[in-house]
């Protein structure tokens, strides 16, 4: 069975929050993806908390998840020899024993509260790159059923030994609790086992996975709409014993993937055309200039994040990442995969196999415990350090953080909220280990659509709002620099400091510079002036600009608190605030950066100067009749291209990524 991108309405963004995620994605798609936060999740905490592994509810979730735009998944994988495959279900049932089913079994009910698995969590960052192994495997334990307690593996040899003496007698007579598989079918038609507290569709592998992936990126393959996704693979050995009583047996020789079933290969097209693979960061690091810098100055990485060297005729670096701008519309690519626990069982798999399409153990991320300060309430290390303005003083590369029932306080989602809030201001993606109330993301995706709202680091809430030609005391502002399109960063109240709101361009506010191009140093314009004017307000060695992504958001703000309260006090001209350079000015809802003037690089230009043109009524009555005649034709010319074009908002028309 294929897997499908199929979300529900609840799990897609509305207009503001599209306008929001999209505003982010551009704000930061120049800054090395490496020191960009994005919310994560555990598939094995969002999808599977109650031990059902069955295809229709993992295609919803998966798909809630990603509609809902989690960006960074941590994904369990089983390796089950006798299927042959990697599995989402933690147990093994062996060919022999799925032939014996019988359905006199009665299956477990499948409610909220019926089973619970225990949260799983990458280990901590090793010293170097190089692959490490968890000393201590998670366990599963196994509920009793009928007064007794299941050993899987001993029961499928069991039934292997009864079916050679007496296959009649097996298949004809209700199953007793030596054999512990049984079988049922699902409304949407999907085979079902159950063994012990789990039940397991023997479908929902990692080829289900893949197709599933690959559809969401056929389903979001323009420039509006098109995210990079960060896949983190933990390899377990699937169980065929009582998990609870006797160790995992270590998968050997012929038992092992061979190179056609390695993850790479089971991922296919997905790892094969669409991932970011070490071979090309190794590449495009080697030399600058045939790679990042071979783009034009705009759309180049900023440099200030990683270290340069130079080399007789261009430049290379030993620690540099591309930006997702890069990645993406330059490479093609949507996806990094990268691999999370190994268990000891596994340690003999062939990950050089997997080399070329896999980054190699705790790559893609640098664990940061969360841990309680003095008042016994969650304190998150921060990046942030008034005294540490350099990239390379406080390195905050793949900053994460895995949140659980322990990370806030009786595990109340508003606390859990408010710590991923923190944790992102901070610069640490947050990345959900928990069940929200219970309830996966099939069951309730509005619940982890919350969570990843309560990531946005830079709007205030009910933000970015929509301009309107005269405010609430009636006058009017019909110039361009009087329209409700500019960004400022709120300093007027302690809910919306750091917070961004927009005002009318026309009012004065004082303006954030950037110094030398630096992340982290920032300095104020000595007056307040309207936006028009914000660009020259800058001291020299500084340019008007505004944050690329949290931390930057942070060290602004706080620059911003340091300033003598006489100071404070000439903060705003018209109210507390400072310029930031993001704007609207150009369409309604399309928010540009550093680009006071800036066109919104989403519409058809040709679209726009027909919807300008002027022309007699009688006229324009036949103009718009053969126009759409013509217009009919061409689309459905046009929809067999490979090419795709969207409708998005206010009606112009959207370019798609290019693909190969």
């Amino acid at each position: 069975m294929s897997g499908r991108y199929r979300p529900d309405e609840s799990a897609l963004p509305g207009q503001l929050w599209r306008t929001i995620h999209l505003a982010n994605r551009d704000l930061s798609s120049l800054v090395p993806i490496n020191f960009v936060t994005h919310a994560g999740v555990s598939l094995t905490s969002a999808c599977f908390a109650h031990g059902i592994f069955e295809d229709s509810r993992a295609e919803k979730c998966i798909s809630n998840l990603l509609a809902a735009q989690f960006r960074r998944f941590i994904v369990d994988l089983y390796w089950d020899p006798s299927s042959r495959q990697f599995m989402f279900c933690p147990v093994s049932i062996s060919s022999v024993s799925r032939s014996l089913h019988s359905s006199s079994l009665p299956l477990l009910p499948i409610t909220a509260g019926s089973r619970s698995i225990p949260n799983l969590s990458l280990s901590k960052r090793a010293e170097d790159t190089t692959l490490g192994f968890e000393r201590i495997r998670p366990r599963w334990n196994f509920v009793r059923r009928g007064g007794l307690r299941y050993s899987v593996r001993q029961a499928a040899s069991s039934t292997v030994e009864n079916a050679s003496n007496d296959t009649a007698r097996t298949s004809g007579s209700s199953i007793t609790a030596a054999v512990p598989v049984a079988t049922s079918t699902d409304p949407s038609g999907t085979t079902v086992d159950d063994i012990g507290p789990f039940q397991c569709s023997p479908t929902l592998n990692l080829s289900f996975f893949a197709s599933l992936i690959m559809d969401y990126i056929n389903n979001t393959p323009t420039n509006l709409n098109a995210n990079l996704l960060f896949l983190q693979f933990n390899v377990h050995a699937a169980d065929s014993e009582d998990a609870s009583t006797n160790p995992a047996v270590a998968v050997l020789g012929i038992d092992l993937p061979s190179p056609a079933e390695l993850v790479g290969s089971a991922l296919g097209a997905v790892a094969s055309s669409f991932s970011y693979q070490p071979s090309e960061l190794l590449n495009h690091r080697a030399n600058l200039n045939d790679s990042w810098y071979a783009t034009s100055a705009s759309e180049q990485p900023i440099s200030e994040y990683f270290i340069t060297e130079n080399f007789p005729g261009g430049q290379s670096t030993p620690d540099g990442w591309p930006s997702e701008r890069f990645v993406e519309l330059q490479c093609f690519k949507r996806v990094l995969l990268g691999w999370g626990i190994v268990d000891r069982p596994m340690e003999d798999y062939d990950f050089a196999g997997d080399s070329d399409v896999v980054f190699p153990q705790n790559y893609l991320l640098s664990s940061t415990d969360v841990r309680p300060n003095s008042t016994k309430q969650p304190a998150p290390a921060c990046f942030f350090n008034v005294e540490q303005e350099s990239v390379g003083r406080h390195n905050s590369s793949w900053a994460v953080s895995f949140l659980n029932e322990n990370s806030a306080s009786v595990g109340s989602l508003d606390k859990l909220q408010s710590l991923a809030t923190n944790l992102t201001s901070c610069g640490i993606a947050p990345i959900l280990n928990v069940t929200l109330n219970n309830q996966t993301a099939d069951q309730n995706s509005s619940l982890y659509v919350q969570f990843v709202q309560s990531t946005i680091w830079n709007w205030a809430q009910d933000e970015p709002r929509n301009f309107s030609i005269s405010d609430a005391n009636g006058r009017d502002h019909e110039s361009t620099q009087g329209q409700f399109r500019c960004a400022l960063m709120d300093t007027s109240t302690a809910t919306t400091s750091g917070r961004w709101r927009v005002e009318y361009c026309s009012m004065h506010h004082r303006v954030a510079c950037r110094i030398a191009n630096q992340p982290y140093l920032w300095q104020l314009s000595d007056e307040s002036v309207p936006f028009s004017e914000a660009e020259v307000s800058c001291k020299p060695n500084s340019s008007f600009s505004v944050p690329r992504t949290t931390l930057e958001n942070t060290y602004l703000y706080h620059h911003i608190l340091s300033i003598s309260e006489a100071a404070q006090s000439n903060l705003s001209g018209d109210g507390s605030g400072v310029w930031l350079n993001f704007n609207s000015l150009d369409t309604e809802a399309c928010w540009v950066a550093n680009q006071q003037n800036g066109s919104c690089p989403y519409f058809d230009e040709d679209a726009l100067r027909q919807r300008t043109v002027l022309v007699p009524v009688i006229a324009a009555l036949v103009v718009l009749l053969l126009t759409a005649l013509t217009l009919f034709v061409k689309c459905n010319k046009n929809r067999r291209n490979s090419r795709k074009r969207v409708r998005g908002e206010g009606g112009w028309d959207y370019e798609g990524v290019p693909r190969r």
